[in-house]
């Protein structure tokens, strides 16, 4: 069930029906950051028209979760009312909505009230056509996503936080060199960390159950990748993040330092037996990242976050976006997201595997290059526990939780490997 707090703009009160019960929807397979969902159900069930500014906790087993909303248009209210005073909901409200109400501050701005409002206005004053609507598509605490819709074509408008701020600059760098497989850039907005990109008319790549775009895709990444491989300190002076295997070292050095305080803050997902397998597990990571970094494939770009969600298919054209996760290092961590959502067999995922080696055959013969990816396997781990690290930091408290049990998967994930190694 996912319960909806609409606040009055005292932030006293609470919107209820006329019985005096918060507003419910029924979901089947949200994702907590789909605000186009939320929105929309709510307009058809209470015909009421809303903005999502923030979700306070949610659970993926139950799809169930608690959302604060903004009422952006009170024309149907008369049918609610705003009698219930907030301290008088249940406790694991009040206590979670005054949480959000006295850290207002410290969130991203499109978590505020009003500021959907202020985003439409600057589309109307920036885009080059006429807005005709105006979409939440998705909100987190690592990005907020509009969708303008105009005359003749649609814009998607993104805001992100200062950590991914290098994105803006990145995505440029990315659509000047490689035109066809990024979308086509409208304007950036660098004061107040927005982008606007051209709507993609295409299918998502997890849409398409044929093989052969999904091995389009690898082979187009892998071009971009090898020709990046002479230009990665043009990379990082762009802004992409140092991700090599020397970095990576200092990084295990970092979570390992961190570990039991983070798990001291935010629960007990961790053993202690696993912290002492962590523990003890150091200088063997260290000692493969240096294997690694004697490899015979050059350090290149990587997306941070390459699976099938944040790739689209555009007639004969691959689009790649989402790059505020980009970094240099070894170009094989990128397959391990691409995997962890692809819905192939094992033989069909051994032969989209193969497309994308064969493209560096002329570093290192299959055979190496495949061992080499089995050891990439173990390091991507690593690689993605200190991105959740370095995210899961960033944020106020309160917001924490929607990237601690990436971290903690992670971390999980890398001790497999160690455990199974011990035995």
């Amino acid at each position: 069930m996912i319960e909806l707090i609409i606040l009055s703009d005292d932030k006293k009160r609470v919107l209820t029906d006329r019985r005096g019960n918060i507003l419910k929807l029924k979901l089947r397979n949200l994702h907590y950051a789909d605000s186009k969902t939320i929105n929309n159900e709510v307009n058809n069930k209470y015909a009421l028209v809303t903005r999502v500014l923030c979700c306070l906790d949610f659970d993926r087993d139950s799809n169930s979760g608690t959302y604060v909303l903004e009422l952006i248009d009170n024309a149907n209210v008369s049918c609610f009312k705003f009698d219930t005073l907030l301290k008088d909901i249940s406790k694991k409200f009040y206590n979670k909505v005054n949480e959000y109400i006295t850290t207002i501050d410290e969130r991203p701005v499109w978590q505020k009230n009003g500021y959907s409002s202020e985003l439409l206005q600057w589309s109307k004053k920036n885009l080059p056509e006429k807005v005709l609507s105006f979409d939440q598509i998705k909100i987190n605490a690592l990005s907020a996503v509009y969708k303008a819709n105009c005359d003749n074509f649609s814009y998607y408008i993104k805001v992100v936080p200062e950590i991914f701020q290098t994105e803006l600059g990145l995505t440029k760098y990315l659509e000047k060199n490689y035109p066809d497989s990024i979308p086509e850039i409208i304007l950036i907005d660098y004061e107040n960390r927005i982008i606007v990109t051209k709507e993609i008319n295409g299918k998502m790549l997890y849409e398409v159950r044929e093989i052969g775009p999904w091995k389009n895709t690898l082979n187009t990444y892998a071009k971009i990748q090898i020709k990046e491989m002479t230009n990665t300190d043009t990379l990082l002076k762009k802004g992409f993040l140092d991700r090599t295997m020397k970095k990576l070292r200092n990084h295990i050095d970092e979570i390992t330092m961190n570990l039991e305080k983070t798990i001291g803050d935010f629960g007990n997902d961790i053993t202690e037996n696993e912290i002492t397998l962590w523990n003890e597990s150091v200088y063997k990571m260290k000692e493969l990242t240096k294997e690694i970094e004697n490899s015979k494939i050059k350090n290149s770009i990587d997306h941070g976050d390459f699976y099938c969600a944040n790739i689209a298919i555009s007639k004969d054209r691959i689009i790649i976006f989402d790059w505020s996760d980009g970094c240099v290092t070894h170009p094989f961590i990128s397959l391990v997201p691409f995997f962890y959502e692809c819905e192939f067999n094992e033989e069909e995922k051994e032969s989209l595997l193969q497309t994308y080696l064969m493209n560096f055959t002329e570093f290192d013969s299959y055979k190496n290059l495949r061992k080499e990816y089995e050891l990439i396997k173990i390091i991507s781990e690593l690689h993605l526990a200190w991105t959740y690290y370095r995210i899961t930091s960033s944020l106020c408290k309160e917001l924490k939780w929607e990237t601690i049990n990436s971290f903690y998967s992670c971390i999980k994930k890398t001790l497999k490997y160690f455990k199974e190694e011990e035995v």
